[in-house]
């Protein structure tokens, strides 16, 4: 009679989307090689038993500590938990044993993504580009434009991106990025859904899609118009404001207009008072309706 081999089968349940099935059949497994850890952290995973998952790679880790599956797939279930510094310690483990693979740089990149290291980004994500030989790096482009506040120029990039790789999640959050920073929220909206619909799995994605629906939404965008006053200029307006009071306070102070000095301190502590409140109404209805979509 020939042998079940429970490992395979647990394997074949993990691929056919069974992975409670696939917990029951690796249980009988008699093996406890790296193939088991990560069948075992599939399944897991799949159930989104994150941290039961982390728990069997880090246990296959012990006895094959650079295993690039498994290191790998670590890093990838410690984002997923939101533990970035963790993630960031073995993603450099895992580069420093895989420097020359693309994908390894991609993981390595979206780990300084996480942890809002850009520099580190960038370098990672243009020698990955390099390596699988695409070119022109537009997305590298729109994201350092963005980092210099040119949200137009990333815009233009970004698109031309978009034409040739319509899937690329990676692509499609910059761009969320470049039209929230232009205040064109609908497109924000649209671009940071259509990322965490292409890679459902990254944290980083899920959370800005919620913010764009927070942002985009009827209720919020009035209150974020009233709270930047100008979206092009931010909070210009709110100096200029603040430096002409001041003027008018400082002039009936010269002239001995103490009647004038004091209706000036009043307008503007009103002024001051009223920016604060609706900014502190922007936020609060914001993190409600963003705690709201978070929890679905």
């Amino acid at each position: 009679m020939a042998r079940i081999n429970y490992l395979e089968l647990a394997e074949h349940y993990m691929k056919i989307s069974q992975p409670q099935k696939g917990l029951e059949e690796i249980a009988k497994a008699p093996e406890r090689n790296q193939k088991y850890y990560y069948v075992l952290a599939q399944c897991h995973f799949d159930l989104k038993q994150y941290q039961k998952a982390k728990e069997a790679l880090v246990e296959g880790l012990k006895d094959s500590p650079d295993d690039l599956h498994l290191l790998f797939f670590l890093v990838s279930t410690e984002r997923r938990l939101g533990q970035y510094k963790n993630a960031e310690r073995h993603v450099r483990q895992l580069r420093s044993v895989f420097p020359e693979r693309a994908d390894v740089l991609e993981l390595y990149a979206k780990t300084m993504l996480d942890q809002r290291k850009y520099s580190e980004m960038h370098e990672a994500y243009k020698k990955a580009i390099l390596m699988r030989g695409e070119a022109p790096n537009r997305v590298l482009n729109a994201s350092i434009a963005l980092m210099y506040s040119k949200p137009e120029a990333a815009i233009k990039q970004i698109k031309e991106a978009l034409k040739n790789d319509p899937e690329n999640a990676y692509a499609h959050n910059v761009a969320a990025q470049a039209y929230k920073q232009s205040w064109r929220l609908d497109k924000y909206k649209e671009h940071a859904l259509m990322a965490a619909r292409l890679e459902p799995n990254e944290a980083y994605y899920r959370g800005q899609a919620n913010r764009a629906k927070v942002m985009a939404s009827p209720i919020i965008k009035p209150l974020y118009g009233l709270y930047y006053i100008n979206h092009k200029y931010r909070y210009k307006p709110i100096y200029l404001i603040i430096a002409l009071l001041y003027l008018f306070w400082a002039g009936g102070i010269i002239l001995n207009k103490n009647t004038f000095s004091i209706i000036i301190v009043l307008i503007f502590i009103s002024f001051l008072s009223i920016w604060f409140l609706i900014w502190l109404l922007g936020r609060l209805v914001h993190n409600y309706y963003y705690r709201i979509l978070k929890s679905k």
